[in-house]
């Protein structure tokens, strides 16, 4: 089988290996979508905080069953299937409480274990969800990060009847906005400083977008909402974007940190206690954020087909994170698709 093998700072190679066989509970997966993520672009340009080539990547994973290995009984081949890529020890405090994402010695498909920018990827039983037939393979690709999304707003609480900001309108903000609408949010201000960003988050359901380059996204937002916004989502990771969250945050209002911080950032202290305001972690996800998620596709209520803008094949795709990475071209979510045309 092929395989794509990063093996160095910005060069990713083909390579082919056996296909493997899987051992007791394991899935032999036939990767038909996996989709480019912000954190394997971290990787492919080495600025990850944990992660250095050699290194195969892709856990945003649909496709279908090829085969079971022994005590893997609830599967059989031609099942469609997400891949749900967090492992986790299995035996701490977190793991029994079924959040897998908080362990520590945390393991994940495409990152620590061999993912899914091949044509196979194996996992665990407990690696899979069902892909429901009404939800394409490139719809499948896009739970994983709409999980994120899902995960984010769950953490806010309730936003029913709230205003609240996206900065950073990447697949994961774009993916917010949607899920922020789905759930009852009154406003949602996207902030971005691409212009086909902004476009996107319109036609996604934004009430007002907002180039922080050439406008006052403060005064904006507090037109909106004079005492304050309710919430913020950092989806950019950057001092000035955690800064101009804590500035447009109510008092006793919430930040979710979402993002990949590349450095440490100084967090106001001043606006964060004297406000009583709530500076929330956001780590990935849970399997209920992926059920949500298929529940929200299948009632129509979120829209991931939305964000593709381009699809390659895997001899392709050193070609597919050059455009997922460019910050000049119009790039939504890149695909890496099994049979996927130029």
């Amino acid at each position: 089988m092929n395989i794509a093998i990063l093996v160095d700072i910005g060069r990713i190679e083909i390579a082919q290996q056996d296909i493997p066989n899987p051992g007791p509970n394991e899935i032999l997966i036939k990767v038909e979508a996996c989709g480019i993520c912000g954190s394997d672009l971290h990787m492919f340009h080495g600025n990850h905080p944990i992660l250095r080539p050699p290194l195969r990547m892709g856990h945003e994973v649909a496709g279908s069953v090829e085969q079971a290995g022994i005590g893997a009984n609830g599967w059989k081949k031609g099942d469609r299937v997400l891949l749900f890529p967090l492992s986790g020890c299995g035996e701490c405090a977190r793991c029994i409480e079924e959040t897998p994402h908080l362990c520590e010695k945390q393991q994940v498909i495409g990152a620590h274990i061999p993912g899914g920018f091949a044509d196979y990827v194996l996992a665990k039983e407990e690696n899979l969800i069902k892909l429901p037939y009404d939800i394409s393979f490139i719809e499948g690709a896009l739970v994983e990060p709409a999980a994120v999304a899902v995960h984010t707003v769950s953490r806010l609480g309730s936003v029913s009847g709230h205003n609240v900001a996206v900065l950073g309108v990447g697949p994961i903000g774009l993916l917010c906005v949607q899920v922020l609408k789905a759930l009852g949010a009154t406003t949602v201000i996207a902030s971005d400083p691409l212009e086909h960003r902004l476009n996107l988050a319109r036609q996604l359901g934004a009430d007002v977008v907002v180039n922080p380059l050439t406008q006052n996204l403060k005064q904006k937002s507090f037109e909106i909402s004079p005492l304050g916004l309710d919430a913020v989502i950092d989806c950019a990771g950057l001092e000035q974007t955690l800064q101009a969250a804590f500035e447009i945050t109510r008092r006793g209002g919430k930040i979710a940190a979402t993002a990949v911080f590349l450095k440490d950032v100084t967090i106001p202290m001043t606006l964060l206690q004297r406000g009583e305001r709530s500076l929330i972690g956001v780590m990935s996800y849970e399997k209920k954020d992926f059920h949500q998620v298929i529940q929200l596709v299948s009632e129509q209520k979120l829209d991931v087909k939305a964000l593709v803008t381009h699809k390659y094949p895997l001899q392709e795709i050193q070609r597919g994170f050059e455009t997922a990475g460019s910050r000049t071209l119009p790039v939504g979510k890149v695909i890496i698709e099994k049979g996927a045309c130029l």
